[in-house]
């Protein structure tokens, strides 16, 4: 198994945090690059009922940037090679598109863990990614929820 590139998206949540967390071991015990990923989907607005109309802040990239390179700082550790990426659009299929541009062999990618009705309406971008993806899909489940299954 060789393991050059780990593509880790986040969103900032605390899912994204157990996520990276996974990222960075895996990272460092295969000498592996981290590619750092945070896809923003901007407001939609409507010009009239039938053509919808994306306006981007000039400032969504930049800040976008910012808080991705401070959360990069704080939270993967010296020594690990790593890439920032910040992208507009769908997060399941931005996350794809550039795990297949950058040639990832791994993707690592927490889970909101949604059920029933929220699912059903907001769908899983972990499960869409784990759908098309054409590498690996490691999915980190919030460790709050195995936690208390294990207790039960």
């Amino acid at each position: 198994m060789h393991i050059k590139k780990i593509l880790c998206p986040t969103d900032f949540s605390e899912r994204s945090l157990q996520a990276l967390h996974y990222a960075t071991g895996f990272a460092q015990a295969m000498n592996a690059e981290l590619l750092m990923l945070h896809v923003t989907q901007p407001n939609v607005a409507l010009i009239n009922d039938a053509v919808p109309y994306v306006p981007i802040d000039p400032e969504l990239i930049p800040q976008c940037k910012s808080q991705l390179s401070a959360y990069v700082k704080a939270n993967v550790p010296a020594g690990i090679t790593t890439a920032e990426q910040v992208e507009v659009g769908d997060a399941a299929g931005q996350i794809v598109l550039q795990a297949e541009v950058c040639g990832a062999d791994l993707i690592v990618i927490g889970s909101h863990g949604r059920t029933g009705f929220q699912r059903l309406v907001l769908g899983s971008t972990a499960e869409s990614v784990v759908r098309h993806a054409h590498c690996p899909v490691l999915v980190v489940k919030d460790a709050q929820k195995v936690l208390i299954a294990e207790q039960k």
